[in-house]
């Protein structure tokens, strides 16, 4: 059959648990809509954590690769197990499709690598991608490339690539170049735009010309 078109909306703000009866602050949301024969949407699915994960802000970045759905969730405050916490570290959650079962939870993506992962890093804050490339904006993270000098929500963009078995892993870390690279405050991955094998980074506190 025709694979046809699915359009997404994040809602951060959202502050139900996904079958509606619960109240969770600010968890977020994700509604996903699958363009019909006729050509009108229907809901296909809703997505959102569990109700221990107020606060979140599931839902605000999202992109869609093929059947890899990827939704970000800038103030979560677990690593890739559910495990130590770290306030606002953030991550992005990873979802495959399947004819049969719908969306699934493939896999957690936390940043990683010396000093990677941090509190206030907001990592998956802004999420672009194609094909096998997929490209995490963390604006408060502190550290360059090789995780040294600490400059306070510096930024940093992280670029993962897809394995043969459908995970995804990371590539490499990319932090400001150039004169003037790097300084405090300059939330480098603000926002991401990545199209015909080119990456542009905003970095919305960046003070020089």
């Amino acid at each position: 059959p025709t694979r046809r078109s699915s359009d997404l909306v994040g809602t951060p703000l959202h502050s139900y648990s996904v079958d509606g009866t619960t109240v969770i602050p600010q968890t977020g949301a994700v509604w996903i809509f699958r363009e019909q024969s006729d050509g009108s949407w229907k809901q296909e699915a809703k997505l959102g954590l569990s109700s221990n994960n107020s606060g979140v802000m599931f839902g605000q970045s999202v992109l869609l690769i093929e059947d890899d759905l990827f939704v970000g969730s800038p103030y979560y405050n677990f690593d890739d197990k559910g495990e130590n916490q770290l306030s606002e570290s953030g991550a992005v959650f990873h979802y495959t499709h399947d004819s049969t079962t719908g969306w699934s939870l493939s896999q957690t993506i936390v940043a990683t690598g010396t000093n990677a992962r941090n509190s206030n890093d907001l990592f998956g804050g802004s999420i672009a991608g194609q094909g096998s490339d997929l490209f995490i904006g963390a604006i408060g993270h502190q550290y360059d490339g090789d995780g040294g000098n600490p400059l306070e929500q510096a930024g940093a963009v992280f670029h993962y690539t897809k394995s043969s078995d459908g995970t995804w892993a990371l590539s490499d870390k990319i932090v400001g170049m150039g004169s003037s690279p790097r300084s405090a405050n300059d939330n480098f991955g603000s926002n991401l735009v990545f199209k015909y094998n080119r990456l542009a980074i905003q970095a919305k506190g960046y003070k020089y010309d």
